[in-house]
């Protein structure tokens, strides 16, 4: 598995962090996981494991005001900016995935620490 991590420039020129998880062979698709509120990209270790291994690659950004990216903590002013700022992001990983098969916005709903089942 490769991990990368990088930046992109949000809404209102906020910097995002984000980070990816690759698998060692060419990804069968792509996914990208949207964390809950005061949540963070790295809380989602048991999903990214999971898939990974099964040779899909994972991206995840940090909200704005949350994790590794700029802005006031838990705080935003309009909720548009996490659209806007999603938006932002599915391009820059579209970008990045090539041809593989691509699924946007996998929202995990579920607490990311419990175990995930097949």
């Amino acid at each position: 598995m490769d991990h990368k991590e990088g930046k992109f420039q949000g809404c209102k020129g906020l910097s995002l962090y984000y980070q990816c998880w690759l698998p060692d062979m060419e990804p069968r698709a792509t996914l990208l996981i949207v964390h809950g509120w005061a949540e963070h990209s790295g809380r989602y270790m048991n999903p990214v494991n999971y898939f990974v291994s099964k040779g899909y690659a994972i991206y995840c950004h940090d909200l704005r005001g949350h994790g590794k990216s700029e802005g006031k903590r838990g705080y935003i002013e309009r909720f548009s900016y996490y659209l806007e700022d999603l938006k932002t992001f599915d391009g820059t990983v579209r970008s990045r995935s090539g041809d593989t098969g691509f699924s946007s916005s996998v929202t995990a709903w579920a607490e990311p620490s419990l175990p995930l089942t097949p």
